[in-house]
């Protein structure tokens, strides 16, 4: 019966398993005794390395419940304003500024996005511009994305 043997690199990296007669170590390979339980683990000299996990994925699209009741839960306008918002397309008082700050061209577009769209999304340019508004960082928008989707 053939041995599986399994290897690591210098760092610690899993190489893989390899099973059977002249099984060759790989090149600087470090035979250890088990296969990790996840490929993101790295073998740290007598067992393997704990799974950081992962943050979870921004959404693409939030709904506008969601977007309204965040910023409401972020202390960024009212739970009324959120409420008129969803009810009756109403602009929170404290966004119209960020309308007045665009450019021209663009301020009817956001007006329309913010009194009628049905759900926001991540990429869209104008999400950008409200986050900087509110003096957010695009990571910190990323946050709110999360955090809205789980509303």
């Amino acid at each position: 019966m053939a041995v599986t043997q399994y290897f690591v690199d210098s760092e610690g990296n899993y190489l893989g398993a390899f099973a059977g007669e002249g099984v060759e170590t790989p090149a600087d390979g470090i035979e250890v005794p088990e296969a990790p339980h996840d490929a993101r683990q790295v073998w740290l000299g007598e067992a393997w390395s704990e799974v950081e996990s992962l943050p979870p994925p921004v959404p693409a699209v939030i709904s506008d419940r969601q977007f309204f009741q965040g910023l409401a839960v972020a202390g960024v306008i009212t739970n009324a304003e959120a409420l008129a918002a969803v009810k009756t397309g109403a602009i929170p008082s404290g966004m119209v500024p960020l309308i007045a700050g665009l450019p021209e061209p663009a301020r009817f577009g956001a007006e329309m996005l913010l009194s009628g769209a049905t759900e926001f999304k991540r990429a869209h340019p104008l999400t950008s511009a409200f986050g900087a508004g509110f003096g957010w960082t695009e990571e910190q928008i990323d946050n709110f994305w999360i955090v809205a989707s789980t509303l």
